[in-house]
C-alpha cells in the first residue's frame, strides 16, 4: 500500500506524468525512422510516453489541445490518468527495433510511413483478416506481387492497405484509407495485429462496402522450416512418406485359421 499525504492524496510517482518522446537522442526510438522511413515532416513532437527511461512500455500519439496543456504545465496541478492514443508498443518478439506499429493509431502513422506499407486487393485485405489466434497465415495465400514483397520484409510490424478501386464520380482524396498492422514473422508467415473489437470494426466496414467475403487460408507456424513446397506443407513426416487415404489399399480380413473372408 502506497504512503499518502494527510489530505489523502498520494505522492507524485516518476512515472506519472507524459514527457516528450525524444526519436533522434534515444539509441532504442531512433532506429524507427529508418525502418519504417518515417518521413521529415513525420510530427515527433505529438508522440508523448509515460516514463523517463529510454524503454517506455507505449509511445502515445496526441492531439493539439491536450499537447497544450501539458505545454502549460498542468501536469504539475493535477495528475493525467490517460491522454492520446497508443501509436507504438514495445516488442516481445525478437526485431531490429523495439517498438512495433499499433493499430490504435495506424491511420495517423501510416500515411508518415515510406517504408513496410504495402497495398493489397480486396481479397488479399479480407485473406490478413484471419483470426491471429488461429494461426499465421502463409503468403503463399496472397497474390504473387503481394507475396513477393511480404517475403523480401525482415522480421517487424509491416501496414497493410486496402487498395480500393474508385467508383463512378469518385476522387482518390475522397476515399477514408484502411490500414491493418500484420507481423512479418521469421518463416514465410505473416500474422494479424489487430484485437478482437477492431478487427470485426473492419470487417462490417467491407461489409457496408461490398468488399467482404470470408476466406480460409493455408495456415503456417512460424517456428516451421520453409520446405519448399507451396503452403509450406511438406510430404513426408519424419522418415516416413506420407500416403493419402484414397491411395492407401486395404488389406483384406481374415479369419483365425488365415483364410481370407469374402466380403
Amino acid at each position: 500500500r502506497r504512503r499518502r499525504y494527510v489530505d489523502g492524496r498520494r505522492p507524485k510517482r516518476d512515472d506519472d506524468d507524459f514527457l516528450p518522446v525524444d526519436f533522434e537522442g534515444c539509441p532504442l526510438l531512433a532506429p524507427l525512422r529508418a525502418f519504417y522511413g518515417l518521413a521529415p515532416s513525420f510530427p515527433v513532437q505529438k508522440f508523448l510516453a509515460r516514463s523517463r527511461s529510454a524503454n517506455a512500455k507505449t509511445l502515445f500519439f496526441v492531439g493539439d489541445r491536450p499537447l497544450a496543456a501539458i505545454g502549460n504545465g498542468v501536469q504539475e496541478e493535477v495528475m493525467m490518468v490517460h491522454t492520446g492514443i497508443k501509436a507504438f508498443d514495445r516488442n516481445a518478439k525478437v526485431c531490429e527495433v523495439h517498438y512495433r506499429v499499433a493499430q490504435e493509431a495506424v491511420r495517423y502513422v501510416a500515411p508518415y510511413m515510406t517504408k513496410r506499407v504495402l497495398k493489397a486487393n480486396k481479397r488479399d485485405f479480407c485473406m490478413a483478416l484471419f483470426p491471429p489466434g488461429e494461426g499465421n497465415v502463409h503468403i503463399s495465400n496472397f497474390e504473387k506481387k503481394l507475396a513477393d514483397e511480404m517475403a523480401e520484409l525482415s522480421t517487424g510490424s509491416f501496414v497493410l492497405e486496402l487498395d480500393r478501386e474508385l467508383k463512378e464520380g469518385e476522387k482518390e482524396e475522397d476515399l477514408e484509407k484502411m490500414y491493418m498492422v500484420m507481423w512479418k514473422c521469421r518463416s514465410l508467415c505473416v500474422m494479424l495485429l489487430v484485437g478482437k473489437i477492431d478487427r470485426q470494426g473492419i470487417i462490417i466496414k467491407l461489409q457496408a462496402l461490398g468488399l467482404y467475403e470470408e476466406l480460409v487460408p493455408v495456415r503456417g507456424n512460424e517456428n516451421e522450416k520453409d520446405t519448399g513446397t507451396e503452403g509450406g506443407d511438406s510430404k513426408k513426416e519424419g522418415d516416413k512418406e506420407v500416403v493419402p487415404e484414397k491411395e492407401q489399399k486395404e488389406e483384406p480380413k481374415v479369419d483365425k485359421d488365415d483364410t481370407p473372408i469374402q466380403q
